[in-house]
């Protein structure tokens, strides 16, 4: 978008949802822009440093008036043309350690750029938390590999440490484009191989069966706890807690895992769902596009399992957006770690929980539903993603070889 920016059209423009944003290109001076989003609008200018990188450097909000913006992006691209590079000079000045780019530089982007950008900075943080306080030019390929081969052996894992890996290359990446570093020093530090052919792991009928017994025997228990605990305050006249009476369910566990299962939703789509994305009544649900990880909306038709199980969870439901919010913050959740391992131990299943959602794609194509219809189910922006769960059962191998036999093959 291209205007005159004067105090009164920034005014007229309405702030965009939660994870969109405007920019405005200023028609009096080049470079100049102002980002709108839903938190701030904030002024910037636009140019490209001595290697031709394209560079911003933020300026101000707009308690700032659109004169002194112009005034001070006239002032920036002066420095530019002296062949200074004000961003950088910017960025240095908050960078020293690899834990300073991360809290003051790659996050604040990240959060404001990509969706998850938190939860990728938050993975780095972990895969390599003993090398946060090392300079930033100090993180080296060798130091890298030496403390990853460390940790594999340690914990007898060939590919611990493989995303962090891959996420800190790319924050690296960052690094140069902001004139921090002059190279990548990550770029030759190779992901180990992992063998492309292995079977996904699917939940058998069976372990369905053990993860929903578990998932009613965690329900009971809790429920005679809260019991126990009630008639523990009412025999001293002290304040009790609700009551699971009346409930479907007495947290969001169950109705999480039943709508993984038959939706194929992945976790990051189940935590960011709204009760504006459910149709109860059309029984749809929206995958919105902000939180699609290929970008793009989807609408999912929900199937009676999942249709019983939200509308059971959404009348004993608080007054929330979120479908599923933290019961500590009532804020979106961030990880269903310890609920999950808690299960695995339970049910003796080794599987992830990402391995549902294969098990709703694989189970779609046993049933007959045709590649591109799960392709749009699962929201895969590539049919040769889809193609992997086109997978032939050890049974259906054994038959097609009989058949030569059979037909006379010597």
């Amino acid at each position: 978008m291209k205007m005159k920016l004067t105090a009164t059209a920034i005014d007229k423009v309405k702030s965009p949802t939660q994870g969109e944003r405007i920019e405005i290109c200023d028609a009096d001076m080049p470079g100049l822009r102002l980002r709108i989003t839903q938190e701030a609008r904030r002024y910037f200018v636009l140019y490209r440093n001595k290697e031709g990188r394209r560079q911003r450097y933020q300026i101000g909000d707009t308690t700032m008036t659109p004169s002194e913006a112009r005034k001070t992006a006239k002032g920036v691209l002066a420095d530019v043309a002296r062949g200074k590079d004000p961003a950088a000079e910017k960025r240095s000045g908050k960078v020293s350690t690899l834990e300073q780019f991360l809290d003051n530089l790659y996050e604040p982007w990240m959060t404001a750029n990509r969706k998850g950008g938190k939860a990728v900075v938050d993975q780095i943080r972990s895969t390599f938390r003993p090398m946060l306080e090392r300079p930033l030019e100090k993180v080296s390929a060798w130091a890298i590999e030496k403390y990853l081969a460390d940790q594999r052996k340690e914990k007898k894992s060939t590919a611990y440490g493989d995303r962090g890996l891959g996420y800190i290359k790319t924050a690296m990446n960052r690094a140069v484009e902001w004139s921090i570093l002059p190279v990548n020093p990550l770029l030759k530090v190779k992901r180990v191989r992992v063998d492309k052919s292995k079977p996904l792991r699917i939940l058998t009928a069976d372990e369905e069966t053990k993860l929903m017994d578990a998932l009613d025997k965690r329900d009971r228990e809790k429920r005679a706890g809260r019991a126990r605990h009630n008639l523990w305050c009412r025999a001293r006249n002290l304040p009790e807690w609700p009551a699971f009476d009346g409930m479907a369910f007495v947290d969001y566990a169950k109705p999480m895992i039943v709508l993984a299962l038959h939706c194929g939703l992945r976790r990051g789509e189940v935590f960011s769902l709204a009760w504006s994305d459910v149709d109860l009544k059309g029984a749809t649900l929206t995958v919105r596009g902000v939180v699609a990880k290929s970008g793009k909306t989807r609408i999912l038709p929900l199937n009676a399992t999942a249709l019983e199980a939200l509308k059971a969870w959404r009348d004993q439901s608080q007054d929330t957006d979120l479908v599923f919010p933290s019961r500590e913050t009532g804020e979106r959740l961030d990880n269903v770690k310890k609920l999950w391992a808690g299960l695995r131990k339970d049910t003796g299943i080794d599987a992830r929980w990402h391995d549902m959602r294969h098990t709703f794609a694989s189970r779609l194509l046993s049933a007959g539903a045709s590649i591109e219809i799960v392709r749009e189910l699962m929201g895969h922006a590539d049919i040769a993603t889809t193609a992997i769960y086109l997978h032939a059962t050890e049974g259906e191998k054994r038959e097609a070889v009989a058949r030569l036999a059979s037909n006379g093959a010597a």
